[in-house]
């Protein structure tokens, strides 16, 4: 069940339909390129994409070692852990997205049919994890936001840098609470 100011959503087509009603268009073209080639109709392939915020309970953690606390390298170790999705560990795929519009190579790590980052990186080494923040900070999700989960595989394929990424996170707001991680290879950052 999910709260979005007065209402409550507990229909996960509903929630399919609020997400991809404020897609980007080049995502949208994804997933309509997706339905054509898949054997999955548009409507089957907007509730796959979904499948992370039908679930009641979502806890997952990270850590990032480096400097005088790791040797070598930054070292950045993810736990994705999802109650009630053990069934689809299975279906974990990377998707490598490769724009033809000069956007940078991205590629995610996540549920098959998910169009968006909780786990990903860019070809600038520019890696990100998504954590859920709603045991600390509250259940509601603002639809009339646009999903954060979309908005951060957006900002992989444009951001150069750390200093891109900080500069999105201080000009974005979210549409839930999260805690997100963010890390190129000298320095790790909590959003």
């Amino acid at each position: 069940k999910i709260e979005s100011g007065s209402d409550t959503i507990v229909n996960v087509h509903g929630i399919s339909e609020m997400l991809y009603s404020k897609y980007p268009a080049r995502l949208k073209q994804l997933i309509e390129g997706m339905a054509e080639t898949s054997g999955l109709t548009l409507q089957q392939l907007k509730l796959v994409n979904a499948v992370e915020y039908s679930a009641a309970v979502f806890n997952c953690s990270a850590m990032a070692a480096w400097g005088p606390y790791a040797s070598g390298n930054l070292v950045y170790g993810r736990n994705y852990d999802a109650p009630g999705f053990q069934e689809l560990f299975k279906d974990i795929v990377i998707v490598v997205y490769h724009p033809s519009d000069g956007a940078l190579a991205t590629a995610t790590i996540g549920y098959a049919g998910e169009i968006y980052a909780v786990n990903a990186m860019n070809e600038k080494g520019l890696f990100l994890e998504l954590n859920n923040g709603m045991p600390s900070a509250g259940t509601e999700i603002l639809f009339d936001r646009l999903a954060s989960t979309t908005e951060l595989l957006t900002m992989l394929m444009d951001a150069e840098s750390l200093e891109y990424a900080d500069a999105f996170f201080h000009t974005v707001r979210g549409f839930a609470s999260y805690i997100i991680g963010i890390a190129d290879a000298q320095e790790a950052r909590s959003y």
